[in-house]
């Protein structure tokens, strides 16, 4: 099934993976893997949603006045 935000399919770290990662590098490696991978897993409606309104700022240009009228 696929919605209009994407794939609904979810990845979820492996216990090979996590054995791997925690061997090599330690949990700190393991807990930015999951933060990445859950990162990954976000839909691009939900990414919009998210971060829209900086975009929304940065496209009507509130940003750059904002910085003019700081100087």
């Amino acid at each position: 099934m696929v919605s209009f935000g994407g794939s609904t399919a979810r990845y979820v770290v492996s216990k090979d993976e996590e054995a791997a990662l925690l061997a090599e590098c330690g949990q700190t490696c393991v807990d930015q893997y999951r933060e990445a991978m859950a990162a990954g897993n976000q839909d691009v409606l939900d990414w919009v949603k998210a971060d829209g309104g900086q975009i929304l700022l940065d496209l009507l240009g509130v940003t750059d006045q904002e910085v003019l009228l700081r100087s």
